[in-house]
Protein backbone atom coordinates (compact mmCIF):
# COMPACT_ATOMS: atom_id res chain seq x y z
CA UNK A 1 0.00 0.00 0.00
CA UNK A 2 1.18 3.52 -0.50
CA UNK A 3 0.34 6.64 1.41
CA UNK A 4 0.61 9.62 -0.57
CA UNK A 5 0.93 13.20 1.17
CA UNK A 6 0.68 16.31 -0.73
CA UNK A 7 3.52 18.14 -2.27
CA UNK A 8 5.88 19.60 0.45
CA UNK A 9 4.05 17.62 2.86
CA UNK A 10 3.24 19.71 6.12
CA UNK A 11 2.39 18.30 9.59
CA UNK A 12 -0.90 17.57 8.66
CA UNK A 13 -0.14 15.32 6.15
CA UNK A 14 2.67 13.75 7.07
CA UNK A 15 1.20 13.11 10.38
CA UNK A 16 -2.21 11.44 9.10
CA UNK A 17 0.22 9.23 6.60
CA UNK A 18 2.50 8.05 9.63
CA UNK A 19 -0.06 7.31 11.86
CA UNK A 20 -1.54 5.10 9.13
CA UNK A 21 1.33 3.53 8.24
CA UNK A 22 1.36 2.66 12.34
CA UNK A 23 -2.22 1.37 12.21
CA UNK A 24 -1.64 -0.34 9.18
CA UNK A 25 1.22 -1.97 10.29
CA UNK A 26 1.33 -4.22 6.84
CA UNK A 27 3.92 -4.07 4.06
CA UNK A 28 3.11 0.05 3.25
CA UNK A 29 5.01 2.91 1.81
CA UNK A 30 4.61 6.78 2.42
CA UNK A 31 5.39 8.65 -0.01
CA UNK A 32 6.27 12.67 0.33
CA UNK A 33 6.41 14.21 -3.31
CA UNK A 34 8.51 17.54 -3.37
CA UNK A 35 9.76 16.60 -0.32
CA UNK A 36 8.42 17.54 3.21
CA UNK A 37 8.23 20.99 5.32
CA UNK A 38 11.16 21.86 7.42
CA UNK A 39 8.54 22.18 10.27
CA UNK A 40 7.35 18.91 9.68
CA UNK A 41 10.41 16.89 9.69
CA UNK A 42 11.31 15.84 12.80
CA UNK A 43 8.39 13.73 12.45
CA UNK A 44 10.18 11.33 10.32
CA UNK A 45 12.60 8.94 12.74
CA UNK A 46 12.63 5.56 11.22
CA UNK A 47 10.09 5.38 8.72
CA UNK A 48 11.70 5.61 5.31
CA UNK A 49 10.19 7.89 2.35
CA UNK A 50 9.75 8.26 -1.39
CA UNK A 51 9.59 11.00 -3.77
CA UNK A 52 8.70 9.31 -7.00
CA UNK A 53 7.81 5.67 -6.64
CA UNK A 54 6.75 3.26 -9.09
CA UNK A 55 2.80 3.17 -8.86
CA UNK A 56 2.03 0.33 -10.82
CA UNK A 57 4.11 -1.83 -7.54
CA UNK A 58 1.14 -1.58 -5.01
CA UNK A 59 -2.36 -2.79 -5.26
CA UNK A 60 -3.10 0.19 -3.70
CA UNK A 61 -2.67 3.96 -3.32
CA UNK A 62 -4.41 6.43 -0.14
CA UNK A 63 -3.76 10.17 -0.82
CA UNK A 64 -3.99 12.15 2.18
CA UNK A 65 -4.69 15.97 2.17
CA UNK A 66 -4.71 16.17 -1.12
CA UNK A 67 -7.57 16.89 -3.21
CA UNK A 68 -6.10 16.92 -6.65
CA UNK A 69 -3.47 15.64 -8.92
CA UNK A 70 -1.33 18.97 -8.87
CA UNK A 71 -0.69 18.59 -5.60
CA UNK A 72 0.76 15.24 -5.92
CA UNK A 73 2.54 15.31 -8.62
CA UNK A 74 4.59 13.64 -10.11
CA UNK A 75 2.66 10.52 -8.61
CA UNK A 76 -0.59 9.66 -10.67
CA UNK A 77 -2.64 6.69 -9.07
CA UNK A 78 -5.35 7.91 -11.74
CA UNK A 79 -5.64 5.39 -14.77
CA UNK A 80 -3.40 2.12 -13.72
CA UNK A 81 -4.91 -1.12 -11.66
CA UNK A 82 -3.96 0.41 -8.46
CA UNK A 83 -6.87 1.37 -6.44
CA UNK A 84 -7.22 4.41 -5.15
CA UNK A 85 -8.29 5.79 -1.71
CA UNK A 86 -8.86 9.77 -0.69
CA UNK A 87 -9.04 11.01 2.63
CA UNK A 88 -9.26 14.42 3.02
CA UNK A 89 -11.05 17.30 4.30
CA UNK A 90 -10.34 19.98 1.71
CA UNK A 91 -12.97 21.09 -1.46
CA UNK A 92 -13.09 18.29 -3.81
CA UNK A 93 -10.70 17.87 -6.79
CA UNK A 94 -10.46 15.84 -9.27
CA UNK A 95 -9.13 12.75 -7.54
CA UNK A 96 -12.78 11.63 -5.93
CA UNK A 97 -14.21 11.12 -9.13
CA UNK A 98 -11.49 8.09 -9.40
CA UNK A 99 -11.16 7.02 -6.49
CA UNK A 100 -12.30 3.90 -5.35
CA UNK A 101 -13.45 4.84 -1.99
CA UNK A 102 -13.21 7.97 -0.51
CA UNK A 103 -13.43 9.62 2.97
CA UNK A 104 -14.28 12.97 2.54
CA UNK A 105 -15.42 16.12 4.99
CA UNK A 106 -14.93 19.54 4.43
CA UNK A 107 -16.37 20.29 7.64
CA UNK A 108 -13.11 18.76 9.49
CA UNK A 109 -10.27 21.04 10.68
CA UNK A 110 -7.62 18.47 9.74
CA UNK A 111 -6.99 15.20 7.85
CA UNK A 112 -5.60 13.77 11.24
CA UNK A 113 -8.97 13.73 12.99
CA UNK A 114 -10.23 11.76 9.83
CA UNK A 115 -7.63 9.12 10.37
CA UNK A 116 -8.04 8.76 13.87
CA UNK A 117 -11.96 8.36 13.37
CA UNK A 118 -11.28 5.48 10.50
CA UNK A 119 -8.69 3.85 12.90
CA UNK A 120 -11.31 4.09 15.76
CA UNK A 121 -13.96 2.80 13.67
CA UNK A 122 -11.79 -0.38 12.25
CA UNK A 123 -10.52 -0.95 15.53
CA UNK A 124 -7.10 -0.94 14.88
CA UNK A 125 -4.50 -0.28 17.06
CA UNK A 126 -3.19 2.91 17.79
CA UNK A 127 0.32 3.21 19.07
CA UNK A 128 2.35 6.19 20.48
CA UNK A 129 3.89 7.24 17.56
CA UNK A 130 0.66 7.52 15.96
CA UNK A 131 -1.28 9.38 18.07
CA UNK A 132 1.79 11.73 18.40
CA UNK A 133 2.05 11.90 14.61
CA UNK A 134 -1.95 13.07 15.10
CA UNK A 135 -1.68 15.44 17.54
CA UNK A 136 0.78 17.23 15.44
CA UNK A 137 -1.17 17.37 12.44
CA UNK A 138 -4.60 18.34 14.23
CA UNK A 139 -2.77 21.23 16.14
CA UNK A 140 -0.86 22.38 13.37
CA UNK A 141 -4.00 22.74 11.13
CA UNK A 142 -5.81 24.00 13.58
CA UNK A 143 -3.31 26.82 14.45
CA UNK A 144 -3.20 25.05 18.23
CA UNK A 145 -6.80 24.71 18.38
CA UNK A 146 -7.83 28.13 17.45
CA UNK A 147 -10.10 27.84 14.79
CA UNK A 148 -11.21 24.15 16.64
CA UNK A 149 -14.51 23.20 17.66
CA UNK A 150 -15.80 20.72 20.19
CA UNK A 151 -15.30 17.92 18.34
CA UNK A 152 -11.11 18.75 17.40
CA UNK A 153 -10.98 19.49 21.45
CA UNK A 154 -12.64 15.76 22.00
CA UNK A 155 -10.18 13.81 19.62
CA UNK A 156 -7.39 15.55 20.76
CA UNK A 157 -8.47 14.49 24.43
CA UNK A 158 -8.85 11.25 22.84
CA UNK A 159 -5.12 11.34 21.21
CA UNK A 160 -3.60 12.44 24.44
CA UNK A 161 -4.34 9.41 26.36
CA UNK A 162 -2.76 7.38 23.46
CA UNK A 163 0.76 9.21 23.61
CA UNK A 164 2.36 6.46 26.45
CA UNK A 165 5.36 8.45 27.02
CA UNK A 166 5.80 10.38 23.67
CA UNK A 167 5.08 13.74 25.69
CA UNK A 168 8.51 15.19 25.28
CA UNK A 169 8.80 14.20 21.49
CA UNK A 170 5.53 15.83 20.78
CA UNK A 171 6.83 19.05 22.59
CA UNK A 172 10.08 18.57 20.47
CA UNK A 173 8.02 18.99 17.34
CA UNK A 174 6.99 22.64 18.16
CA UNK A 175 9.67 24.68 19.20
CA UNK A 176 9.49 28.13 20.34
CA UNK A 177 10.80 30.32 17.89
CA UNK A 178 13.75 32.38 19.57
CA UNK A 179 13.12 36.19 19.91
CA UNK A 180 15.43 38.91 18.17
CA UNK A 181 16.84 39.86 21.65
CA UNK A 182 18.20 36.61 22.46
CA UNK A 183 19.43 36.44 18.68
CA UNK A 184 21.36 39.28 19.29
CA UNK A 185 22.24 38.48 22.61
CA UNK A 186 23.42 35.04 21.02
CA UNK A 187 25.68 37.04 18.14
CA UNK A 188 26.90 40.09 20.27
CA UNK A 189 28.22 37.80 23.42
CA UNK A 190 30.31 35.54 20.62
CA UNK A 191 31.15 38.89 19.03
CA UNK A 192 32.69 40.58 22.13
CA UNK A 193 33.93 37.20 24.02
CA UNK A 194 37.78 37.38 25.51
CA UNK A 195 39.00 33.65 25.61
CA UNK A 196 41.27 31.84 28.05
CA UNK A 197 42.79 28.85 27.92
CA UNK A 198 45.06 26.60 30.52
CA UNK A 199 45.90 22.92 29.14
CA UNK A 200 42.71 21.70 27.12
CA UNK A 201 40.48 23.98 29.33
CA UNK A 202 38.77 27.03 27.29
CA UNK A 203 36.80 29.75 29.43
CA UNK A 204 35.05 32.46 27.52
CA UNK A 205 33.78 35.82 29.32
CA UNK A 206 32.16 38.15 27.62
CA UNK A 207 29.57 41.54 27.95
CA UNK A 208 25.67 41.88 27.09
CA UNK A 209 22.93 44.09 27.97
CA UNK A 210 20.71 41.12 28.80
CA UNK A 211 19.53 37.77 28.01
CA UNK A 212 22.92 36.72 29.46
CA UNK A 213 22.02 32.89 29.39
CA UNK A 214 21.44 33.25 25.44
CA UNK A 215 24.73 34.23 25.41
CA UNK A 216 26.77 31.71 27.59
CA UNK A 217 24.63 28.74 25.59
CA UNK A 218 25.87 30.41 22.63
CA UNK A 219 29.65 30.26 24.02
CA UNK A 220 29.40 27.02 24.65
CA UNK A 221 28.19 26.07 20.90
CA UNK A 222 31.67 27.41 19.83
CA UNK A 223 33.60 24.78 22.23
CA UNK A 224 33.91 26.79 25.59
CA UNK A 225 34.17 24.98 28.21
CA UNK A 226 32.72 27.71 30.25
CA UNK A 227 31.21 31.11 29.71
CA UNK A 228 30.65 33.79 31.93
CA UNK A 229 28.14 36.81 30.43
CA UNK A 230 28.41 40.14 32.26
CA UNK A 231 26.11 43.07 32.22
CA UNK A 232 25.99 46.44 33.89
CA UNK A 233 23.07 46.89 35.57
CA UNK A 234 23.34 50.49 37.01
CA UNK A 235 23.73 49.85 41.05
CA UNK A 236 25.11 46.32 40.55
CA UNK A 237 26.86 43.85 37.73
CA UNK A 238 25.20 40.44 37.18
CA UNK A 239 26.83 38.09 35.99
CA UNK A 240 25.29 34.45 34.14
CA UNK A 241 27.50 31.17 33.75
CA UNK A 242 27.19 27.70 32.28
CA UNK A 243 29.71 25.33 31.84
CA UNK A 244 29.69 21.87 29.90
CA UNK A 245 29.31 18.93 32.34
CA UNK A 246 32.73 17.87 31.84
CA UNK A 247 33.69 21.11 33.49
CA UNK A 248 30.79 20.72 36.06
CA UNK A 249 32.62 17.89 37.67
CA UNK A 250 35.75 19.66 38.42
CA UNK A 251 34.24 23.04 39.31
CA UNK A 252 30.53 23.27 40.20
CA UNK A 253 29.17 27.01 39.36
CA UNK A 254 26.29 26.91 41.31
CA UNK A 255 27.64 24.81 44.78
CA UNK A 256 31.28 26.03 44.49
CA UNK A 257 32.17 29.45 42.55
CA UNK A 258 29.41 31.76 42.56
CA UNK A 259 28.74 31.28 46.42
CA UNK A 260 32.66 32.02 46.69
CA UNK A 261 31.87 35.38 44.30
CA UNK A 262 29.41 35.99 46.65
CA UNK A 263 30.99 35.79 50.08
CA UNK A 264 33.12 38.74 48.80
CA UNK A 265 30.54 41.16 47.48
CA UNK A 266 27.28 39.68 46.27
CA UNK A 267 24.21 37.11 46.11
CA UNK A 268 24.38 34.32 43.98
CA UNK A 269 24.33 30.70 43.36
CA UNK A 270 22.40 28.09 41.35
CA UNK A 271 23.40 24.30 40.13
CA UNK A 272 26.76 22.55 39.07
CA UNK A 273 26.37 23.29 35.30
CA UNK A 274 24.68 27.28 35.66
CA UNK A 275 24.62 30.07 38.15
CA UNK A 276 24.27 33.46 38.31
CA UNK A 277 25.71 36.17 40.86
CA UNK A 278 25.11 39.95 41.84
CA UNK A 279 28.13 41.84 42.36
CA UNK A 280 27.97 45.87 44.03
CA UNK A 281 30.50 48.39 44.05
CA UNK A 282 32.57 46.91 41.74
CA UNK A 283 33.02 48.27 37.77
CA UNK A 284 32.53 45.37 35.11
CA UNK A 285 36.15 44.87 34.51
CA UNK A 286 36.83 44.23 37.95
CA UNK A 287 34.48 41.41 38.11
CA UNK A 288 35.65 40.08 35.16
CA UNK A 289 38.74 39.65 36.91
CA UNK A 290 37.70 38.36 39.76
CA UNK A 291 35.61 35.83 37.51
CA UNK A 292 38.74 34.69 35.90
CA UNK A 293 40.99 34.59 39.02
CA UNK A 294 37.88 32.52 41.58
CA UNK A 295 37.91 30.07 38.29
CA UNK A 296 42.01 29.54 38.57
CA UNK A 297 41.84 29.58 42.46
CA UNK A 298 39.54 26.37 42.46
CA UNK A 299 40.99 25.01 39.25
CA UNK A 300 44.17 25.55 40.48
CA UNK A 301 45.90 26.60 37.00
CA UNK A 302 46.67 29.75 35.27
CA UNK A 303 45.14 30.96 32.42
CA UNK A 304 46.40 32.51 29.34
CA UNK A 305 44.70 34.74 27.00
CA UNK A 306 43.21 33.66 23.78
CA UNK A 307 44.75 35.74 21.02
Amino acid sequence: MLLVTHRHADRDSLGSAIALDEALAADTTVCTPDGIKASAKPLVESIPTVTDPDVSSYDGVVVLDSPSLDRIAPVDPTGGESELYLIDHHTNGDLESAATAAVLDTAAESTAELVYRIIEAADWELSAPGATALVAGLLSDTGFLATAGAPQVEYLTDLLDHLRGEEQRLASLFPVPESPGKRMARFKGVLRADGYKAGDTVVAVTRVGGDESAATRALLTVEADCAFAVSDQGDHVRVVGRCTDAFAERLSLGDDLFPSLAERAGLGGGHDGAGTVRISGRSVAAVEAEILAAVERHLGVTFGEVA
